[in-house]
């Protein structure tokens, strides 16, 4: 008999706080939608809700393996919601939003940190296994480092630092202050 110890919970509710953030929505956005957003604060892991109930969501019906997500908050700088706006972004592990976000701060040779630039882009969907359910949408993801960074990683191992001679991938998009590099990550 196997037994699966519940992960432990972080004391932190986001659905408790004061201060309610939407997540970035990508309901009916078109193939090669781009979200630009720069990262407010550290990517926390935490656990996800059910949508028709909005109690804690589980992987099992005995609730031993919780479904979990990084949640970032952003503020949108270019894309389909108002520039300036505050939103979350859930990328359910695993999933192919999580997936691409920990390539890219790989790529980046940095953990998402504030002040990154944060870009998302919404390349497609592939059937889900289940016909009842929708589409599973497929993103790529590309982020630039701010001037600094040592925050909690919570989409993997810690990159190793770049050395001074490497180039930083270059952000693409308006950002006052800071001249664009060529990027180490063509095409998307």
């Amino acid at each position: 008999m196997s037994y699966y110890a519940p992960r432990p919970q972080t004391d932190e509710d986001p659905f408790a706080s004061a201060e309610k953030i939407p997540s970035l929505s990508w309901k009916n956005q078109p193939v090669g939608t781009i979200f630009t957003c720069e990262v407010l604060e550290p990517a926390k892991l935490l656990q996800s809700r059910n949508y028709e109930t909005n109690e804690p969501d589980y992987w099992d019906k005995e609730h031993t393996q919780p479904k979990m997500a990084a949640v970032i908050n952003v503020l949108v700088q270019a894309g389909p919601h108002s520039v300036g706006e505050k939103r979350s972004i859930w990328a359910q592990k695993p999933s192919n939003l999580f997936a691409e976000i920990a390539e890219a701060q790989k790529t980046a040779g940095a953990r998402l940190a504030p002040g990154g630039i944060l870009q998302l882009k919404f390349v497609g969907e592939v059937p889900h296994t289940n016909p009842r359910n929708n589409p599973i949408k497929q993103y790529k993801a590309r982020y630039s480092i701010p001037a600094t960074s040592s925050e909690d990683d919570v989409f993997g191992e810690t990159p190793p630092a770049q050395s001074a001679q490497q180039p930083r991938p270059a952000f693409m998009g308006p950002r006052p202050a800071a001249p664009a590099q060529p990027s180490a990550k063509k095409g998307w």
